[in-house]
């Protein structure tokens, strides 16, 4: 698990490798006690619920990753240790891309959904 400073503009490789980006401390002896926002949440909400009207070609859920949360670091370094938290990643054209962390049933059920959504193409004739 890597860290950087907050704001720092050399820290590319952020979306390369699991990472935590950190709050800087407000002095200079003291601690980095808080993570940016970096730990989402997974969920599946009924369309009518967000959408009024519902349109006709939207599907009966969305789904998707909520806002990120804050974390101590104690307590973040604690749930990834103990597998609690997991890093998010996304298969692009570029290989993979880390997206933050988020609790391993939101990962496995952002997966079931996305797979439950894709369409198949039709077999050829």
């Amino acid at each position: 698990m890597a860290s950087a400073w907050s704001g720092s503009p050399t820290a590319r490789w952020l979306d390369r490798v699991p990472a935590a980006r950190l709050y800087r401390p407000a002095g200079p002896d003291g601690p980095f006690s808080c993570l940016h926002p970096l730990v989402r949440r997974f969920s599946v909400v009924a369309c009518a619920e967000v959408c009024d009207p519902s349109p006709f070609w939207h599907g009966p859920v969305h789904g998707g990753w909520d806002h990120g949360e804050e974390r101590d670091v104690p307590q973040f370094v604690a749930a990834v240790l103990h597998g609690r938290l997991v890093p998010r990643t996304a298969i692009t054209a570029l290989g993979t891309r880390y997206d933050g962390w988020a609790a391993p049933e939101d990962v496995t059920a952002a997966d079931e959904y996305a797979a439950s959504t894709r369409t198949t193409p039709p077999a050829p004739a």
